[in-house]
């Protein structure tokens, strides 16, 4: 079955229906495609109605300074669920809640019920629909890595990223990147 949606910069916005077996002309100001496969982005700034997806090859924009300690926010604003690991780091999950998008303004939720499963030490975790996956993490291992989905066909659709943990200039690995 086909299905279409309207893509509005990187965020997939609203479901369209098929028009003699395909998709409809883009109108407005979003491009219409047929849905899937296509890439699912990763990206920054997730929290604004402006999330900024970040390709493989842009220039790292995550950068944790040796043994600090980060809370990072993974916003899901697919229709997928996505088991997110962040290589070399082991976390905590802090807390899960709902968002939403109401008349252009990115609206908190409902903070969602802790799940037994996710309690101690992670190095993956469910980063679910419409919902904020709030993790802690320390980076105790100066170098390059990588945080990504755990589906090996969006490993392979843009949906891993690099991060350097301690000084771009000198972390092993880090200098090799833009």
């Amino acid at each position: 079955k086909l299905i279409c949606a309207t893509e509005a910069g990187s965020v997939w916005d609203q479901f369209v229906t098929p028009v003699n077996g395909s998709c409809p002309n883009a109108t407005g100001n979003g491009n219409i495609v047929p849905f899937g496969p296509t890439a699912v982005l990763l990206g920054i700034n997730g929290s604004t109605n402006s999330p900024v997806s970040v390709m493989w090859e842009d220039p790292i924009v995550t950068n944790p300074a040796k043994s600090a300690t980060e809370i990072w926010e993974f916003w899901n604003w697919s229709v997928d669920s996505h088991p997110i690991h962040v290589h070399l780091v082991k976390f905590r999950v802090l807390q899960r809640f709902w968002f939403s998008v109401d008349q252009g303004t990115v609206m908190r939720g409902d903070i969602v019920p802790e799940d037994p499963t996710e309690a101690g030490w992670k190095d993956t975790a469910v980063a679910y629909p419409n919902q904020v996956l709030r993790i802690a993490a320390t980076f105790d291992i100066k170098g390059l890595y990588v945080w990504h989905c755990h589906i090996l066909e969006h490993e392979d659709n843009e949906m891993m990223n690099p991060f350097c943990v301690g000084d771009k200039e000198k972390a092993p690995g880090c200098d090799a990147v833009p």
